[in-house]
């Protein structure tokens, strides 16, 4: 399905954008060549595609996902050539759809990824945060708290290898249950050259896919209800399809 086909879901602004973009992200979000997903890939471009909303319903879901989380991979160094922080905000209707809303991923000082990450956290009224402690251990909570002493974290171990950490995720794309809400070419691009037995050590951490899937673990997988502000968003499922 082309983007064309899903204009309902679709501003004018969201086609302008796509046209003014690169050569890669013409071919890939416009024309639907998907020939730039790799072989063996977890992630479909056109289960992303056939699925996306519009950034102009940010505000509304805002207010009516049932709950929101911002979801961390951080990385403990912003040198030249180190990895990113993945920083993805994700929400979740009371149908069980995932809503991609923001990715805020860049290379970052601890200091600087907490600030983004609590400032994310109180922008859209989040739940909570979900970080990856792995590389840091406490000192990845305790960075949070001294930008924030008032956020709600809770931090998560990646026991599993990456592969079986994203397939819970990949089958609710595959089922189109997960919106991206508007464009995120640097995700997208991730999420469709990740495949099985992936070498970080040749193609450098996926931090953006990684913190999407601590995200969609935490909204859609364990599907926790949270109390007090969760519940105030549950207005209705009307985003679901």
């Amino acid at each position: 399905m082309l983007p064309h086909s899903n204009s309902e879901n679709l501003d004018e602004a969201y086609f302008e954008a796509l046209a003014d973009g690169s050569e890669d992200e013409v071919r890939r979000f416009l024309i639907g060549d998907w020939k730039l997903t790799a072989d063996g890939a977890m992630f479909r471009q056109e289960w992303i595609t056939d699925n996306r909303r519009s950034a102009s319903l940010r505000n509304d879901l805002r207010d009516n996902l049932s709950r929101i989380v911002v979801a961390i991979d951080p990385a403990l160094s912003s040198d030249e050539g180190s990895d990113e922080t993945g920083i993805i905000v994700a929400g979740v209707d009371e149908d069980g759809h995932g809503y991609i809303l923001d990715d805020l991923s860049g290379r970052y000082t601890p200091t600087q990824w907490a600030k983004i990450a609590t400032d994310a956290y109180r922008d859209w009224g989040a739940d909570k945060i979900v970080a990856e402690r792995n590389a840091g251990g406490e000192m990845v909570e305790s960075t949070i708290r001294n930008v924030d002493r008032g956020v709600a974290v809770t931090t998560v171990w990646a026991s599993r290898n990456k592969e079986t950490r994203a397939g819970p995720a990949a089958t609710h794309y595959e089922k189109g249950r997960v919106h991206h809400v508007g464009l995120f070419p640097e995700l997208e691009s991730q999420m469709v050259t990740f495949v099985v037995g992936f070498d970080r050590r040749k193609k450098g951490s996926p931090d953006r896919l990684d913190a999407l899937v601590w995200a969609l673990e935490d909204l859609m997988v364990k599907r926790r209800v949270m109390p007090g502000a969760a519940h105030s968003r549950r207005i209705g499922g009307i985003f679901g399809s």
